[in-house]
């Protein structure tokens, strides 16, 4: 592979040459716990009022059972089937979720702060 031509002073390059980079590895992670009860419906985890977007998420626990949406209630309905399901490579904002029977859920939630949010 060549290198690419380095530019003369005074110049401008033609071309963009791609700088790898490496994401710092310093992630947080919070536990939620929550009520699974019938009745729960699209009940918000917390997440915007923390001040925290999320890349990860896993189950932790599924009390009597829930599903969840992310980001948005109008979103549709993910059933929680195991200990250890994840959500990966997405940005979440907020967690809805709605009970399915008597119990405590958990969910973990995982985010890097040092990443930096552009607004389109």
């Amino acid at each position: 592979m060549k290198a690419p031509p380095q530019p003369t002073k005074g110049t401008v390059p033609s071309t963009v040459v791609p700088t790898l980079t490496q994401e710092i590895k310093n992630k947080l992670y919070k536990n939620i716990s929550f009520s699974t009860a019938v009745g729960v419906t699209d009940a918000p985890l917390g997440l915007r009022d923390m001040g925290i977007v999320a890349d990860t998420m896993t189950i932790l626990a599924l009390g009597g059972g829930f599903t969840y949406k992310m980001n948005s209630p109008a979103n549709d309905a993910t059933t929680a089937s195991a200990v250890g399901q994840q959500e990966i490579d997405f940005e979440i904002e907020e967690i809805y979720v709605t009970g399915l029977g008597a119990g405590t859920g958990q969910i973990r939630v995982m985010w890097n702060p040092d990443l930096i949010r552009l607004k389109p």
